[in-house]
Formats: structure tokens, sequence, C-alpha cells
């Protein structure tokens, strides 16, 4: 039987696995780095499974700028890293057709955004169901748990 901590990461590690595989399987992978930033992380309390900032923009797309620049690369750097990635050719040098991609992303998001559709990267994994299943699942090894015990100390009271 596994011990509460265990399961929590035996559930997660369920997880993580799942995005990973519906990341690839949905076309949303390109060098590989989101789905290797997804990690379970555990502490004493229980445990998360984190992932990189943008990891919802794979769920619902990413909508216009609305502010200034974050952390990390320009959307530019990005949408060039993802165009040499994906081994995408144009006419127009990588540099021109990453400026030419950024700026649409800005003013107007990607398309999955833009259709307000989901891709089910994220919500085909973790849903009412996948957590209605881990409720019973975990309540289940806990009933067994403290079934045990009980019977553990009712056979400790009869010696």
């Amino acid at each position: 039987m596994l011990s509460q901590r265990n399961q929590i990461e035996a559930f997660l590690k369920v997880l993580q696995v799942e995005i990973r595989a519906n990341i690839k399987s949905k076309g949303k992978e390109a060098t590989g780095d989101t789905g290797a930033a997804l990690k379970v992380k555990m502490d004493k309390k229980g445990g998360e499974l984190v992932g990189a900032v943008h990891m919802e923009a794979l769920e619902s797309g990413r909508g216009p700028t609305r502010r200034g620049r974050g952390p990390g690369p320009t959307l530019q750097q990005a949408v060039l890293r993802w165009i040499k990635a994906k081994g995408i050719r144009s006419e127009l040098t990588d540099e021109s057709l990453s400026w030419a991609i950024s700026k649409s992303l800005h003013a107007k998001g990607d398309l999955l955004h833009q259709s307000r559709r989901h891709s089910g990267v994220l919500s085909e994994v973790i849903n009412k169901e996948t957590l209605k299943r881990f409720i019973k699942d975990f309540s289940g090894q806990e009933l067994l748990r403290v079934g045990a015990g009980i019977s553990q100390h009712w056979t400790t009271l009869g010696k």
C-alpha cells in the first residue's frame, strides 16, 4: 500500500506523462522544452505539477499583448527559435518571418486564442473526471489503511 505522499506523487507523475504525450500528439511540440519543463515537486504538505509560464497558452492560445515585455526572450526571439525548430522555410529570412509573426501575435494573438477553443493539451488530462478518479483511488487506499490499522488494533487487543 502506498503512503499518502507516494499516492500524490504517483498521480502527479501520471498527469505529467499524459500532458507530455498530449503536447506531442497534438503537434504542440517544437523544441521539447515545454514538456521537459513539466516537473513534479513534492514537499511535506503534498505536491504540485509545475510547468513553463506559457503552458496555459498551449491550452487556450496566446492572446494579444496587453502590457510590456516580460522576463526571458522577446516574442520575436521565441518565434525565431520556433521557426528553426520546426524547420519552416519561407521567401523571407527567418528573422523577417519571425518579426512578421511576432507583430501579428502582439496585435491579434494566435489562431487558437482567436478561435476561442481549447486544444485539450491540459483539459483532456486535468478535468473533473481525473480528479474524481484520484479522489476515489486515494480515499479507497485511505479506507484500506484505516481498516488495516483497526484490524491490527483489534488483533493486538485480543492477545
